[in-house]
């Protein structure tokens, strides 16, 4: 049976907007007055956001971007590459039990935890494991977070046979705007269409743009995402 006490966000690709989308679910669960912790399984060196730095990474993004308190990253380091290699140059070994037992201690002091993937879904961890291997055992729904540009039906097409393949749920996809992108001009709605129409997978919402300290979005409940938690919470 699935777990819905929580999400696992992924991406088509590095840099598509997987942490913006986990700050926007963490930002609308606690608005529903969810204690929500945001867990980063990996980071690979610094993060980046709007050209600002943040030497402790996507946790920092959250922390001091987003304004969420609860934040937690099982192995944060230093080099910027595929996890794999980063553990392998730092001579560090990946444990999955250190994460099996963070979600577990977590599922009981949070009521919804939000876990971040690095990279895309096939990145390797491991010689042996994929990041595709960790959602499947965490086993909470997945977010496929996407881009509006050109590539992204075949990137995202891709993304979402692997998640089948490997089994793993899918709670939808989402679609992160950017800072300049029109989501209603026809080009970007005929490819919301064809990945909904080819993939089967429901489409969640836009992520909205983070403007002077908050989400552009009037109310919580015009968003698509909001009626997919009201049905889950």
């Amino acid at each position: 049976m699935t777990n819905t006490n929580g999400l696992f966000i992924t991406g088509t690709g590095t840099n598509v907007g997987k942490t913006f989308t986990s700050g926007f679910i963490a930002n609308m669960l606690s608005h529903l007055g969810k204690k929500v912790l945001y867990y980063k399984l990996i980071q690979c060196g610094a993060a980046e956001s709007d050209g600002e730095e943040f030497p402790g990474g996507d946790t920092e993004i959250l922390e001091k971007k987003f304004g969420h308190p609860h934040t937690y990253c099982s192995f944060q380091l230093k080099t910027p590459a595929s996890p794999h290699y980063a553990f392998s140059v730092e001579s560090k070994i990946f444990h999955p039990q250190e994460i099996h037992d963070k979600l577990l201690f977590s599922r009981k002091e949070y009521d919804f935890v939000i876990v971040e993937g690095a990279g895309g879904i096939r990145v390797p961890v491991s010689p042996s494991l994929e990041m595709s291997d960790l959602a499947r055992q965490i086993s909470f729904p997945t977010i496929v977070v996407t881009y509006p540009g050109l590539g992204t039906l075949n990137h995202s097409l891709l993304t979402f046979e692997h998640l089948k393949h490997k089994q793993i749920p899918v709670a939808g996809f989402m679609m992160n705007s950017g800072t300049e992108t029109d989501m209603n001009s026809p080009l970007v709605q005929d490819t919301l269409q064809e990945l909904s129409r080819r993939s089967s997978y429901r489409y969640l919402g836009a992520v909205p743009r983070f403007q002077n300290g908050k989400w552009n979005i009037e109310r919580f409940e015009e968003h698509l995402l909001y009626q997919y938690f009201s049905r889950i919470l």
